[in-house]
């Protein structure tokens, strides 16, 4: 059921699984994380309503610092689940024409603006991608109270990915 979370058509056959340990499951995953889903009748074969109209699940953002591996986790969902990539330090270079370092460096080695354009950045991708993407965020995001705001309209799950140092 987590995993339908971020891959649609995941098809769990008995949906009493977590009446003992967990009887409160099913509601909390919909208003939770927006998980929607559909009762299948496993003696007629058929779902109860029309499987094509099944929703996304709500995109998913996920941060960290930097070379904790986010790109390369993000890829796997994308490849691994078919959900969208969006990376926002590529979306940065789309909207500023410059990589984020020579960005800084125009502001004099200040974060200062950058913060503010990121946090706008990603509030606008969650308009553009609400649903069935995994999007890849720095974890700078969170230095600021504009970016922490964004984090917190995120439409789905948020995941801070960290890696050891030694790793």
């Amino acid at each position: 059921a987590v995993l339908g979370c971020v891959k649609d058509r995941v098809c769990i056959t008995d949906q009493r699984c977590v009446d003992k340990t967990y009887p409160e499951f099913w509601d909390h995953a919909t208003t939770n994380l927006g998980l929607s889903y559909q009762v299948y009748d496993p003696k007629s074969g058929s779902e109860g309503g029309d499987k094509d109209k099944l929703t996304k699940p709500a995109s998913v953002v996920l941060t960290g610092m930097r070379a904790a591996g986010k790109t390369t986790l993000a890829q796997a969902g994308r490849d691994g689940f078919g959900l969208e990539m969006v990376d926002m330090d590529h979306v940065f270079k789309a909207k500023k024409g410059m990589e984020i370092k020579d960005f800084v460096a125009s502001c004099g080695g200040e974060f200062s603006e950058f913060r503010a354009i990121e946090a706008r950045l990603l509030l606008e991708a969650y308009q553009e991608h609400p649903t069935g993407a995994i999007i890849a965020c720095g974890g700078g995001i969170v230095e600021t109270e504009e970016g922490r705001d964004a984090l917190r309209a995120a439409p789905g799950a948020i995941v801070w990915y960290f890696a050891d140092e030694a790793f």
